[in-house]
């Protein structure tokens, strides 16, 4: 079978760019993966001697015989003369289901050793493609969904993530064909006892519901990978007009969110709205963006006035969607949930050389700006309510709240905002402004501050 696996690869990884390439092969032990290691090994020694062919194997310690299944694929790559790489790793469910928790550790692995420049083969085929589509159509999925498992696609979501590029050489490829080729050569391979388990949905249809097609239609799985073929050039226009969409909303990032224009939104359909907001989670690094939780947009900040206390709807625990005059912000619910009471911690000391972390921010001065600089060091404190000021752009002074409005400072931001004075008083509130006694005309002999959330997400946003 070495004249069908050399066309097969010359074609299906056509995108691996010149001879000097690194390839990884995710190696579980399993028929599938011993056949893509075999068979790219020998391929690589005939057509790219100037790859380097790795192997990456998992061992999750979910099944009594991990550990040997391990040695298995240690002893099976060292007889290929092909380094491999194993990693034992600790799978805690926490409400996800030990599938998804062991496939999120699983992909944890892969992304630590497989780099930027690298490639990681997988061995899903053609009965993969048609599981994963049955599997997706009993989930309610739409045509993101039912496009099936990609052939190729990026190892990390995040576009600032250092690892490389999955490609599946194997998706149009039968599982028979496969077998043929390990019984052929003797190639042995171990068998996970938990593929027999029908209470798993994928076990039940690769064991029970594909069978049970084939007796009537025995092209069965050919057929629903091209609906899945179909669903995915369907998926490509959608997606080129949700790339316009997002473009024409005004994406811009804010003191610690991204926004985007609200009045552009509500110009497009129901169904562009969706993906240019799907595709914008997707842009941010964000989890994708379900049906429900759009209809909670639309019925909750796009349907109302954008003002303090308007709904805001949770995509995980980690991010939300809220509304603030006219925009619509993608934000950390840990900003959203900062108050007086954890941020209000004593007076804190800044000076040049004294930088303030705290929460997620960074709070500094360096010279040259309109703080006078009539003191070496200032204190920091929070919001108590009943607090007045007077920015230098102001006549009268006014409630610090009341100020806040007015310059529309957002309201996540005002609870945690930092007041900085000296000795005679208030001096300046964050970045916001300079108190009117407090300002320096001269701005070579003052200084400035700086406020900047600092957190991981925000700092990887690309606009």
């Amino acid at each position: 079978m070495t004249h069908f696996f050399d066309a097969l690869y010359d074609d299906q990884l056509a995108a691996i760019n010149g001879d000097q390439a690194d390839v990884w092969v995710a190696y579980s032990g399993g028929l599938d993966s011993t056949v893509l290691l075999h068979s790219l090994a020998e391929y690589a020694k005939r057509n790219h001697t100037g790859w380097i062919v790795r192997a990456i194997h998992v061992n999750h310690g979910l099944a009594q015989d991990a550990d040997i299944w391990q040695k298995h694929c240690e002893n099976f790559a060292q007889s290929l003369g092909i380094e491999i790489q194993s990693a034992k790793v600790v799978v805690r469910a926490d409400g996800e289901g030990i599938e998804n928790a062991a496939r999120e550790s699983r992909y944890a692995v892969f992304r630590r050793f497989v780099k930027r420049g690298h490639y990681l083969l997988m061995a899903h085929h053609l009965g993969d493609q048609a599981e994963t589509l049955l599997l997706r159509l009993m989930r309610g999925a739409g045509v993101k969904g039912l496009a099936g498992i990609p052939k190729e696609r990026p190892l990390s979501a995040d576009a600032q993530a250092s690892s490389g590029t999955l490609i599946r050489p194997l998706l149009t490829t039968p599982r028979s064909t496969l077998e043929e080729y390990a019984r052929a050569l003797n190639l042995r391979w171990v068998d996970d006892p938990s593929n027999t388990q029908n209470h798993f949905d994928r076990n039940f249809i690769r064991n029970r519901v594909l069978p049970l097609l084939a007796t009537r239609w025995p092209d069965a799985n050919q057929q629903l990978a091209q609906s899945a073929r179909h669903c995915r050039k369907a998926l490509g226009s959608l997606s080129e007009l949700a790339e316009d969409d997002w473009r024409i909303l005004e994406g811009r990032l804010e003191k610690a969110s991204v926004s985007v224009s609200i009045a552009r939104l509500k110009n497009l359909s129901e169904n562009r709205q969706f993906y240019a907001l799907s595709l914008g989670c997707e842009k941010l690094g964000l989890p994708p963006l379900n049906q429900q939780q759009f209809r909670d947009v639309q019925t909750q900040i796009l349907a109302g006035e954008t003002v303090f206390g308007t709904p805001c709807v949770r995509l995980n625990p980690q991010f939300a969607v809220t509304g603030f005059q006219g925009r619509l912000h993608f934000i950390e619910t840990q900003i959203l949930e900062a108050t007086n009471a954890n941020v209000a911690v004593g007076n804190l000391t800044l000076g040049l050389e004294q930088p303030i972390y705290l929460n997620g921010w960074q709070l500094r001065l360096q010279p040259q700006g309109h703080l006078n600089n009539r003191s070496e060091s200032y204190t920091v404190s929070f919001r108590q309510g009943g607090e007045r000021a007077h920015p230098s752009f102001r006549h009268r002074s006014q409630t610090l709240k009341k100020v806040l409005q007015e310059q529309s400072v957002e309201p996540w931001l005002r609870a945690c905002v930092p007041l900085i004075a000296d000795p005679q008083g208030l001096a300046a509130v964050a970045d916001f402004w300079v108190e009117k006694s407090a300002w320096c005309e001269n701005s070579e002999e003052g200084y400035s501050v700086i406020w900047q959330y600092q957190s991981d997400w925000y700092q990887s946003v690309k606009l």
